[in-house]
């Protein structure tokens, strides 16, 4: 019967049970499911399946118990129970925020194959990243009553990347050689399930040493440096402009209307970027290493909008052209001082040297 069923499923299913295995694995799943063909038959009698009732209760009693969720999902108690298990399951989704419309909507739920392999899949997914979020948390209450440092960039990263590939969060026991291990020989499979020329070149396309690894981390925080004044300056310039606005009768009976729609778009700009050496490994070369002009079709394509649209009616003439300045008035002439007369005063003369000195002369 698991023979045959697998001869039917498409390349695509099956690498998606294979996954579905590790992830069963991973968060500590054995039995009857784990051996040959039992998640296949599981998941294709559905209901009709205590393994497959026992793995979706299960999945979901500890996903309420770290996400603090009201619905349940109880185990059927026999057939007549069914129908309330598909809507327990309809409810508890909706609070999950299941993204699937075909897993929220009435009587779609656990009909079908396919729907109900997504719906194991959403499941393991939710209740791994689940896991590693609460363990998180742990690691920070008791880093903040220890006074140890907060979580860096790298674990966040690393926290992220095991999520991505569905791996559960590793025991205490293990040591980082052999999480960044596994990690590596999941990167592997994936690249090498993955079409050909999937992935173009890198960035770095050369191991790089101690000291190269160094330097460049200095040279993405120096360019980081450099462009997060470059945002303030631009996002000063727009708060400045915004302001301007306020200025016009109009804008000022409207202020609470222009505030509210500025703000919420202002709110998400920062001026750090966020460039980091991770998202510089990830690059791929066909990404950056592509120079285009900002007029080109394909750059207007995704840059054009309404406002381009806009044609600016005859505005005043506001002058300013240097052919049309009249020239500076001349200087008067000069013309040389004129003695004055002779007067009274003892027959002196009197010679205004300074205004702040007086000669006599007699």
């Amino acid at each position: 019967h698991g023979s045959r069923l697998m001869e039917s499923l498409s390349t695509s299913t099956e690498c998606l049970l294979d996954g579905l295995y590790d992830s069963l694995e991973a968060i500590g799943v054995s039995g009857p499911l784990m051996e040959n063909g039992g998640l296949e038959n599981a998941v294709q009698d559905g209901l009709s399946s205590p393994q497959f009732i026992e793995l979706c209760t299960h999945l979901c009693t500890e996903l309420k118990a770290l996400n603090n969720m009201q619905e349940v999902v109880s185990t059927p108690g026999g057939p007549s129970d069914k129908e309330s298990f598909e809507m327990e399951m309809r409810s508890f989704l909706i609070e999950l925020g299941c993204p699937h419309a075909s897993l929220s909507e009435r009587g779609c739920v656990l009909e079908g194959f396919e729907n109900r392999l997504m719906l194991v899949d959403f499941l393991l997914s939710e209740l791994m990243s689940s896991r590693l979020l609460a363990r998180k948390k742990k690691e920070e209450n008791s880093e903040s009553r220890g006074g140890g440092p907060p979580l860096n960039d790298i674990a966040g990263n690393l926290t992220a990347i095991l999520k991505v590939y569905g791996i559960a969060s590793p025991p205490p026991n293990v040591t980082v050689q052999q999480v960044f291990q596994k990690i590596i020989n999941k990167t592997r499979e994936l690249v090498k399930a993955a079409p050909k020329d999937h992935l173009a070149g890198g960035m770095i396309v050369q191991p790089l040493s101690d000291d190269q690894w160094v330097l460049l981390d200095k040279i993405n925080n120096t360019l980081m440096a450099e462009y997060a004044v470059r945002r303030e300056m631009l996002l000063t310039r727009c708060d400045v402009t915004i302001q301007s606005f306020n200025w016009s009768q109009r804008a000022k009976e409207k202020g609470e209307e222009l505030v509210k729609a500025f703000q919420s778009d202002r709110s998400e700009l920062r001026s750090q970027a966020p460039v980091s050496m991770a998202r510089l490994l990830a690059a791929r070369s066909s990404d950056l290493l592509c120079v285009e002009r900002t007029s080109s079709g394909a750059v207007r394509k995704a840059s054009q909008c309404s406002i381009n649209k806009v044609m600016i009616g005859r505005v005043p003439d506001r002058g300013g052209r240097p052919q049309e300045t009249r020239p500076p008035p001349e200087m008067p002439s000069f013309k040389q001082r004129t003695e004055p007369q002779r007067g009274g005063w003892g027959g002196g003369v009197v010679s205004f040297l300074d205004p702040m000195h007086i000669r006599v002369t007699s």
